[in-house]
């Protein structure tokens, strides 16, 4: 999960590096990779809520990782947070507390 002005900046970076030409680059920031049991329980902390869980078998769960595509890292890919150590992202909890605690306030477009 990662926050889209993290993106964004990321990307600004990226254009003009000649690290990235000709390269897949991948924004998955590791303080960032967190399973879904740990995500709800974070959100639920953050939240002061408790989200109902539904549980999966193992066949359903191969399934559903079959149809996925492969976000792992090749040996030439690179990955953002890595190429620039200096940038400090978003981290997860702080993410939650934008979506669910406190969301931003949209501004309406004046053509809107």
């Amino acid at each position: 999960m990662t926050f889209e002005e993290d993106i964004a900046a990321f990307t600004i970076r990226a254009v003009d590096d000649i690290r990235t030409l000709n390269r897949v680059v991948i924004c998955k920031p590791p303080k960032n990779v967190i399973s879904q049991l740990d995500l709800i329980s974070l959100w639920e902390k953050r939240c002061g809520k408790s989200l109902t869980r539904n549980f999966l078998s193992e066949d359903q769960i191969i399934k559903l990782t079959e149809s996925q595509s492969n976000l792992e890292l090749e040996e030439d890919d690179l990955e953002l947070s890595h190429l620039y150590p200096d940038y400090n992202y978003t981290p997860i909890a702080d993410l939650i507390d934008v979506f669910a605690v406190k969301p931003l306030q949209i501004k309406r477009s004046a053509l809107g």
